[in-house]
């Protein structure tokens, strides 16, 4: 290839490649079981072995003034490393040791829900829940910080529990874990 010709050809060719790979891409179709998944491929290596909430819980408020739990799921696989899953899953909230409520229950084996809660950047899913308790929203931060006032006590200690149900071959698998919410 001449000289002259290998200066046009190479930034061209780049700029397709460019173009390509920077293309929209659009809503995917559902799979071949409508988008719904009821168990993972036999012997697949990336189930998960361990859910756990992240720290980076938190109590919230939206743009309205509503306060919300904003909670953060991980799923490990047997590398401890982070991976998408498919399954059930229900918040429960704790205070003293005594269940105060719980949210209904998200199906992860849903496109749409999964794809809804999945954070590609962090590699968690994220959800806000909302109607909590008046003790506990009165505890989450003001819009505006200089209208602070100080939140009525907790019932004791705060906490939450993630009850996840992995569908699989042998039957559902029940996975859960606590953490502390801070005041």
């Amino acid at each position: 290839m001449r000289p002259a010709a290998a200066a046009t050809t190479i930034p061209t060719l780049a700029a397709a490649l460019w173009a390509a790979g920077c293309a929209p891409i659009g809503p995917r179709p559902p799979g071949p079981t409508g988008g719904q998944y009821q168990e993972f491929a036999p012997h697949y290596p990336f189930i998960p072995v361990r859910v756990d909430i992240h720290p980076a819980t938190r109590l919230g408020r939206d743009a309205r003034g509503n306060a919300y739990i904003r909670v953060y799921l991980q799923f490990r696989d047997r590398w401890n490393d982070n991976v998408k899953t498919i399954g059930r899953f229900k918040v429960h909230l704790f205070a003293d040791g005594v269940e105060q409520m719980h949210w209904d229950e998200v199906n992860l084996s849903d496109d749409g829900t999964n794809n809804d809660h999945y954070d590609p950047v962090t590699g968690m899913y994220a959800m806000n829940l909302y109607d909590l308790p008046e003790w506990l929203a009165a505890r989450a931060p003001p819009p505006d910080r200089s209208a602070e006032t100080p939140a009525p006590e907790a019932p004791g200690p705060m906490s939450l529990r993630v009850v996840f149900i992995l569908p699989g071959p042998d039957g559902p698998e029940e996975m859960t874990d606590d953490y502390y919410l801070r005041p």
